[in-house]
């Protein structure tokens, strides 16, 4: 059966319908396809950097060293340990104010403050005939720990507090008490916020 112009020109606009049809499904299901796609990716990548930042909170929490001391030997000396059993120090280096013309004293494996330093370094700086009684004196602390098998480091300034004790036959000696904590600083400061500390308690 032959179809008519009319019948096959209808026949064209069907089958276009159809072919416009069948793209747009087409198009919509790429669409379709693309959203799903990026909210995958958008919730992955959240996800990622809500772990990134419950890590590195929880790696801040680890890494802020608190330090304790006690006095041993009569005053003679400090011994210092985390309060944290989970750290260890390492080492240390001990940071007193410029004017006292001390260099660095770095102590490693055994955490302490040994009262001839302080008292050598009043010696030095002709600060030793101050009044007896209660006294302080600013000291950075860099320190070198670890905490659950990583390696971290710390600064921060603290007064070392100590008595001086007149002897009858003349003479005085010194006897470590303990330690306070001013501020937590970056290493690379830690000499200036010493000193800044110092010339203000001056």
């Amino acid at each position: 059966m032959n179809e008519t112009p009319e019948e096959r020109r209808e026949a064209a606009k069907i089958r276009r319908r159809w072919i416009s049809l069948g793209e747009a499904v087409a198009v919509a299901a790429v669409l379709i396809s693309a959203a799903t796609l990026w909210n995958s990716y958008a919730e992955r990548k959240s996800t990622e950097a809500d772990r990134a930042a419950t890590a590195q909170k929880e790696g801040k929490v680890e890494a802020a060293l608190v330090l304790r001391a006690r006095p041993a030997d009569d005053g003679k000396q400090l011994t210092i340990e985390a309060v944290d059993p989970d750290q260890v120090i390492q080492s240390q280096r001990l940071i007193l104010p410029a004017k006292l013309n001390v260099k660095p004293i770095e102590t490693a494996g055994d955490a302490r403050i040994e009262a001839r330093w302080l008292s050598d370094a009043l010696k030095e700086s002709g600060l030793e005939r101050t009044n007896a009684g209660d006294l302080r004196v600013p000291i950075a602390i860099v320190s070198r720990f670890t905490s659950k098998g990583e390696m971290h480091s710390a600064a921060a300034v603290y007064q070392l507090a100590y008595v001086r004790e007149g002897h009858l036959l003349g003479g005085s000696s010194i006897k470590l008490r303990g330690l306070s904590l001013v501020s937590r600083v970056p290493e690379s400061q830690a000499q200036k916020a010493v000193d800044r500390v110092w010339s203000v308690k001056r």
